[in-house]
């Protein structure tokens, strides 16, 4: 599997960072169960890098997805990329309780490299994926640089997609090759519909994400 990224940069030294680390699926792991962790780029003062980090709902979010978790527990879980109501989706997953127990510690989200908490999260500006470098209004501590974000252009990258369990303190427990199976979930024709929109909307966009023969022939069939 390859894809594109997104490259950040510091106008005032030579760090040099990308989202490759966000690639995968990470998971919290509790009494042999699991639950998705919702994951974001940010930059660690701790590792010095660009890395993945977590990324916690509001607690509103939660209270409405625990109100509807035994209907949409009833079916398959809902993607994360694929659903927009954020309720829905952590009400589709198992383990909803798993949520519920990290939540209880009330600590702030980790780096999910090396645990520590002194991470900031990176919002992705519009853009981002162009050849031109955009401010993200970060310094970087150390030097008196600003980050900069920007498309990866040509350059594509091979990997092999992987799943990282953690503890309830997002603490690294175990890494393992991971082959999503399609079939694991649903994509309502809601969520076929918004794939075709934003599809149309930017041109050229499919071709910058490289997605399994499962879901690609789901995404030809036709909804009419």
């Amino acid at each position: 599997m390859s894809s594109s990224f997104l490259e950040i940069t510091c106008d005032g030294c030579s760090f040099n960072g990308s989202s490759l680390p966000t690639i995968g699926r990470f998971f919290w792991s509790q009494n042999g169960n699991f639950f998705p962790i919702d994951q974001q780029m940010g930059l660690c003062e701790d590792c010095d890098d660009i890395i993945a980090m977590e990324s916690f709902p509001d607690l509103e979010v939660i209270k409405r997805a625990k109100e509807i978790h035994p209907i949409y527990l009833l079916g398959k879980p809902f993607m994360r990329n694929l659903e927009d109501d954020e309720a829905k989706y952590l009400a589709s997953q198992n383990s909803l309780e798993i949520l519920d127990s990290v939540m209880a510690l009330g600590r702030p989200p980790v780096c999910l490299e090396c645990g520590g908490n002194t991470v900031h999260p990176i919002t992705i500006p519009e853009g981002a994926h162009g050849d031109i470098a955009i401010d993200l209004g970060i310094n970087h501590f150390g030097c008196k640089g600003r980050l900069k974000i920007q498309g990866s252009g040509m350059t594509r990258i091979g990997f092999h997609s992987l799943r990282r369990h953690y503890d309830l303190n997002g603490k690294l427990i175990d890494t393992i090759e991971d082959d999503i199976d399609v079939d694991d979930y649903v994509i309502t024709p809601r969520q076929m519909k918004n794939i075709m929109s934003k599809t149309k909307s930017k041109p050229g966009k499919s071709e910058k994400r490289t997605i399994s023969p499962k879901l690609r022939a789901f995404l030809d069939m036709d909804f009419n």
